[in-house]
């Protein structure tokens, strides 16, 4: 099939190349626009621009999808299919109708739930046990298409999202050609989704990085595994922002009844535990605004805290 694509984040880069390397053609890459960065304000592409620039494939960056040029261009390209993965933005409906064969999408999780833009923070967040990739066909209504292909798998303790990013990200290359596949054929199966339980994933802002001590340990350490790398997790400290960039579960201390945010056990040269509600997080790296990322033992030497001091 003669195929179009759409993407513009790290999590796209597996599908274009599975596609790219398959029997379909990639027509022609759609990305988000050049953006400046840096003190020198450099212009730098997307790596789903790079990616195509390489391998010589045409690449639009429009900044308007609705604009008669781009649409026009689109048009021309006579393309069978759209292929959506991670591009950022809502298609319209003048998009929409071109492509014959229709436009399906690639989305990290078990739809109908957390459509929506932090799929896998969220279930990082919420702790699921389970999680996966759909490709579903793009409807006007977001994440809400007939799906085509569903793939599960179990999350593991010690993934945070970059790792469980990059880990459905290549599941999900293989079925979006499946997808492929089976649209050529005519073979494909559409199964409409349950709008009865759906879910979203809303996108996070910088505040719901706070930790709150009063919450679970393991609650906690699923709150770092999500915010990882954005918006990061975090407490103030004497009116700092302190970053907890690694943290684990820890083994409960009975040297002293804790409350919420105390220091309950110092491992020399490593790490700290804080109490929770329930069960003891232990930090082993921490930033301090300002500061490098250094072992949280030895934060708490420069900062002269020792057992039962609270971190706030």
């Amino acid at each position: 099939m003669n195929l179009v694509f759409f993407g513009s984040s790290l999590f796209a880069i597996p599908t274009l190349d599975k596609i790219r390397l398959s029997n379909h053609r990639v027509l022609a890459v759609v990305t988000v626009e050049d953006t400046k960065k840096g003190r020198h304000l450099k212009v730098e592409s997307d790596v789903v621009k790079q990616l195509a620039d390489r391998h010589q494939i045409l690449v639009l960056q429009p900044d308007d999808l609705k604009k008669s040029q781009f649409l026009k261009n689109l048009s021309d390209l006579r393309a069978d299919l759209f292929v959506v993965v991670s591009y950022g933005k809502i298609l319209p409906k003048q998009v929409l109708d071109i492509p014959p064969a229709g436009s399906i999408n690639l989305h990290p999780s078990l739809l109908p739930q957390y459509r929506g833009a932090s799929p896998v923070q969220k279930a990082l967040l919420d702790g699921c046990k389970e999680t996966g990739v759909s490709v579903s066909m793009v409807t006007k209504e977001l994440d809400s298409g007939d799906i085509l292909k569903q793939t599960r798998v179990t999350v593991k303790m010690s993934e945070d999202a970059p790792a469980l990013f990059d880990r459905l990200s290549k599941l999900g290359a293989d079925l979006v050609l499946d997808a492929v596949n089976d649209i050529e054929s005519g073979k494909v199966v559409r199964k409409p989704q349950d709008t009865k339980v759906a879910s979203y994933a809303h996108k996070f802002k910088k505040q719901d990085g706070l930790i709150v001590w009063e919450k679970k340990a393991e609650e906690i350490i699923n709150h770092v595994r999500a915010m990882k790398p954005w918006p990061g997790t975090y407490v103030q400290f004497k009116g700092k922002q302190l970053k907890i960039t690694k943290a684990q579960l820890g083994e409960k201390s009975e040297k002293l009844k804790a409350s919420p945010g105390q220091i309950v056990a110092v491992c020399k040269n490593q790490s700290i535990s804080i109490q929770t509600s329930k069960g003891v997080v232990e930090l082993i790296e921490v930033q301090l605004e300002g500061k490098k990322s250094v072992n949280a033992y030895d934060f708490t030497l420069g900062q002269r805290l020792t057992l039962g001091d609270v971190l706030l």
